[in-house]
């Protein structure tokens, strides 16, 4: 097969679980999204591919021994079919299953660029052969299932510890190991029965003291990196520290008025551990009583409050200001109301008096036009027609058209001119008593402005002070309020110290127990050598086989213990630094920027298995601390993302793409804008399939991409035809 990596080309399902009639996508080659509520058929679709790619889904247990749950029970056929095709530069790689209700059987074919058919067993092998990976690696490096990054989410450890096991592929070393310590027990038994006859046999077994002393080195090298010398590694020293551990958490628990319970100092390692627990429970409450946050928030509404009056009063005294101004240059212009007034009734009287002389004029003018249209009608016309005096007749149409007509008319556009005068002054002085009243009316509401902002600052001063002195009161009450948040502050960063101290005493404590323990366990065998009992009744040749037996399961145990670190510690190395980036783009933490995995040892039930410690640290003041106590569950989302998203470049493969099922859970906007430029960048050289039901998260892919560059499918849920693609257009 060619090198290039398959990418997803197509799928067709029809009656896979939540899937009924049939459905086909065609998957855009850089990222594709499927967006739809909870309960529309998303996870089905994505189960489909998985599916078909390996015959099993890792989250789906099983009902009945014919996985009936696969198979949706409306469909006609009652049979479930998948097939998915997958892209590389060789051509198209086709991979079909189908299973009928009620039959065991899946029936595989796979379909391979150069047109060969496989079926059956050989189709498995096929897969396999081609995809280059397992089904818990396709978990590890392809598929972002929600249960996969759920664990990193709990505060129980060994939760967190089983999903690290699994991203860092250790899981199933894990599980080899639960069997081999389940081996190891019918052979204690016997050695037991046969050391009640024959103690002295067990003790002959010199590889276990050698193994005992083997891990006391360890443990007392790990003690010393703690800065602990040998000679302080004594139950005296356990119990002076567990002594300091209290009194802290006392003075602490005083200080935050949190309920604390006596409890007493470790006497002996076995009791550390669940010293520790307590330990644990009472720092808790001690964060839970602690008021400063709450204290924090209501001292900062106060703050702002009082940014708020302050404003609302200088922007009320810059107001009266400008309207004072204007009322001092209206005065000046016009005078007072009662002056206004008088000079508005005067320009009125005026323009009525204008008015009835340009009446009279008017009529002249009627008059003497009226009399030239009769002297010029009436040739021979020589006395007067209303008086009967004689007339020359020529000499008064003369007169009449080139003296009386002209001084009319100019005495009518005098007239005109002094009434357009008067009523400009009567515009400007009802113009100047509306805006007198305006600001008279503006007046009133900034007084009640005022006494309005007066009452919020002595509600928030709880004192009454003089006019004069408001504002300066004001400042020195914000004053007051910024040193309180900054003593607030002050205090949470020395009791994270405090704490961080406290946990640091607790890591000590069971460095010395875990180093008292196997001491003391190797004292005990190292005493038992060389001795004989004289009762035995058990050949030495039985014991012998049956430490043999029990050796040969402990080193078996051993190997297994030693690659599951080694492979997780080489996992880490590998991923560690791409880790850190994006813990800090995702989470973008403003004190701990940066984030480290550490791979240790923890023995539960007598099996020893990896524990894993993640701490989120501070570059700028060289301070760490466990990242589980100090983020919130969106924090440790995208320290779950971060971890999966660097350690799914460093897996080995052929395929070429991504599956994230709603990888935005618990994130806020923030964290989401980050998810998607990260997603933005992959999405070049591996193609992305994501499916969420966050809305903002949709509408975030769409608003940052380019146009082509993706392909989105919304899809909607019916009982009678399961889900469905819904057009883009509905």
């Amino acid at each position: 097969m060619s090198s290039s990596k398959f990418r997803l080309l197509s799928l067709r399902a029809e009656g896979f679980r939540g899937i009924c009639e049939p459905i086909e996508i065609d998957f855009h080659e850089k990222t594709t999204l499927l967006s739809a509520p909870n309960g529309s058929g998303k996870t089905s679709i994505l189960g489909a591919i998985e599916w078909a790619l390996f015959g099993e889904l890792k989250y789906q247990p099983k009902e009945n021994g014919t996985n009936d749950e696969l198979v949706n029970m409306r469909q006609r056929n009652q049979s479930a079919v998948v097939t998915v095709d997958l892209e590389n530069s060789d051509g198209v790689l086709s991979i079909t299953r189908s299973k009928r209700a009620g039959k065991r059987v899946v029936e595989t074919l796979v379909t391979l660029p150069n047109g060969d058919d496989f079926e059956g067993d050989e189709a498995e092998s096929a897969i396999f052969r081609i995809l280059g990976l397992t089904f818990e690696d396709f978990y590890r490096a392809v598929y972002l299932h929600q249960e996969s990054i759920r664990g990193l989410l709990i505060d129980d450890p060994r939760v967190r510890n089983e999903a690290l096991d699994r991203l860092f592929g250790v899981e199933k070393l894990r599980d080899m190991l639960k069997a081999l310590s389940g081996s190891t027990k019918p052979v204690k038994d016997a050695l037991d029965k046969l050391g009640r006859s024959q103690a002295t046999a067990v003790a002959k077994l010199t590889g276990a003291v050698i193994q005992v002393e083997e891990q006391r080195a360890h443990a007392l090298e790990d003690a010393k990196k703690r800065g602990l010398k040998e000679s302080e590694l004594t139950v005296e020293t356990l119990t002076e520290i567990g002594k300091q551990v209290l009194s802290q958490l006392e003075g602490m628990a005083k200080a935050t008025r949190a309920p604390f319970k006596e409890q007493s100092v470790p006497g002996e390692s076995s009791e550390v551990d669940s010293f520790g627990r307590k330990v644990t429970e009472a720092i808790k409450l001690i964060r839970l009583s602690a008021t400063d946050a709450s204290n924090a928030n209501s001292i900062t509404a106060a703050m702002a409050s009082a940014d708020n009056v302050l404003t609302s009063m200088n922007r009320i005294s810059d107001l009266a200001a400008g309207i004072e101004s204007e009322w001092s240059d209206m005065q000046a212009d016009f005078g007072d109301l009662d002056f206004m007034e008088s000079q508005l009734d005067t320009a009125k009287g005026e323009v009525k008096k204008l008015q009835d002389k340009q009446d009279k004029l008017g009529v002249s003018e009627r008059i003497v036009q009226d009399t030239l249209a009769f002297l010029k009608s009436v040739i021979n016309q020589s006395s007067c027609p209303a008086c009967g005096q004689h007339i020359e007749r020529e000499a008064l149409i003369a007169r009449l058209e080139n003296q009386l007509s002209d001084e009319i008319r100019n005495e009518i556009q005098a007239t005109k001119k002094s009434e357009s005068e008067q009523k400009q002054k009567v515009r400007e002085f009802e113009s100047a008593i509306i805006r007198r009243d305006g600001f008279r009316s503006e007046k009133i509401k900034l007084a009640d402005q005022v006494a309005g902002a007066r009452s919020s600052a002595f509600e928030l001063l709880e004192k009454e002070v003089s006019e004069d002195q408001l504002v300066s009161a004001l400042g020195s009450y914000k004053d007051e309020l910024a040193r309180q948040v900054s003593n607030i502050d002050a205090e949470r960063s020395k009791r994270d110290g405090e704490i961080d101290v406290i946990l640091d005493l607790v890591a000590r404590m069971k460095d010395i127990g875990r180093y008292l323990q196997l001491d003391q366990s190797y004292r005990d065998a190292s005493s038992r050598l060389g001795t004989d009992d004289e009762d035995s009744s058990i050949t030495d040749e039985q014991i012998k086989s049956l430490s043999r037996l029990e050796g040969g399961i402990r080193t078996i145990a051993q190997v297994v213990t030693a690659e599951a670190s080694m492979r997780a510690r080489e996992a880490v190395t590998g991923a560690q630094e791409g880790i850190s980036e994006l813990y800090q783009e995702l989470c973008n933490h403003p004190y701990f920027d940066k984030l480290s995995i550490s791979v240790e040892s923890q023995v539960l039930s007598g099996v020893e298995r990896n524990s894993y410690l993640i701490r989120a640290s501070s570059s700028s003041e060289n301070r760490e601390t466990l990242a589980s106590s100090r983020l919130s569950t969106a924090q440790m989302n995208c320290v779950a993302l971060s971890v999966y998203l660097a350690l799914a470049s460093q897996l080995q493969h052929n395929l070429g793409f991504f599956i994230l099922d709603d990888p935005s859970q618990n994130l806020d906007t923030e964290h989401k804008r980050a998810l998607v430029r990260i997603l933005s960048r992959i999405a070049p050289d591996v193609q992305v399939l994501l499916g969420t039901q966050d809305s903002e998260l949709d509408q975030l892919i769409i608003g940052s991409a380019k146009e082509g560059s993706f392909e989105r499918f919304r899809l909607e849920w019916s009982a009678l035809a399961g889900s469905s693609i819904v057009p883009e257009d509905v």
